[in-house]
């Protein structure tokens, strides 16, 4: 509920998928075997002990299941998500 994800790249090595989410929306990633890297486009993201803000990214660790969302839950989130294929 209030989570869109696209795939805007498609490449032989590798997928970026765009996430947005709504205010107050939060969304679980599921569990890969391959580290992603998050990139922030637009608002917060808390990961942990991080704040992932716009032209910021972090490298999320194979196996991992963060919650994202936004860290005002009255402003929306865009996310960027590279995902190597293997």
């Amino acid at each position: 509920q209030g989570v869109t994800c696209e795939r805007i790249v498609d490449f032989e090595d590798f997928e970026v998928q765009r996430l947005r989410l709504a205010p107050g929306a939060s969304h679980r990633l599921s569990p890969l075997q391959s580290y992603r890297l998050m990139i922030g486009v637009e608002g917060f993201c808390p990961i942990e002990s991080l704040l992932i803000g716009p032209e910021e990214a972090a490298i999320l660790p194979a196996g991992s299941t963060p919650v994202l969302r936004s860290q005002h839950p009255a402003e929306s989130l865009l996310l960027l998500l590279a995902i190597p294929r293997r």
